[in-house]
């Protein structure tokens, strides 16, 4: 039964969801370079324990955009339902690699916080839409974690 009446085409994306591959990896690569490039260590065992945890919890979401671990088969009530998602993800994704790119560089518009939050709101956006509230779930928890560990890592004033 469609959630909206007299609408009873079902659109399915199929066992694996290649947008959510795609963006997952356009999401990694920055993540990936940023973290390469910051490597120090931990003093607050506390702060290392949420850190680790909002990197797992970003694993578990790039993880969970491609792969419908819980849901079955991703799918949408209609075209105009599948068309939001990729247009509402295409902007989030363009927008975070606007944001990513240039601070790899070494130039610095926005907080750092600012990638995190584009990343959070892809995956929601992403669990939404997808009806995969595994994903919802752990985009709550990346987003928490990794800005309280960068809350708690900036020195103080």
């Amino acid at each position: 039964m469609s959630r909206f009446p007299g609408k009873e085409k079902k659109v399915r994306f199929g066992w694996i969801n290649l947008f959510g591959a795609v963006a997952a990896v356009i999401l990694a690569i920055p993540a990936i370079v940023r973290a390469a490039r910051c490597q120090r260590p931990e003093k607050n065992r506390t702060v290392r324990a949420v850190r680790l945890a909002g990197w797992a919890a970003g694993l578990a979401c790039m993880v969970l955009l491609w792969l419908p671990l819980i849901v079955g088969e991703f799918g949408f009530d209609g075209v105009f339902e599948m068309m939001l998602y990729l247009a509402g993800n295409g902007l989030l994704l363009l927008a975070y690699l606007a944001v990513s790119v240039p601070a790899l560089c070494g130039k610095r518009f926005l907080p750092d916080a600012v990638p995190v939050i584009l990343a959070a709101a892809v995956f929601l956006w992403s669990g939404m839409f997808l009806r995969h509230w595994l994903l919802v779930g752990c985009a709550v928890l990346f987003a928490a974690a990794t800005l309280f560990g960068m809350h708690k890592d900036r020195p103080a004033d």
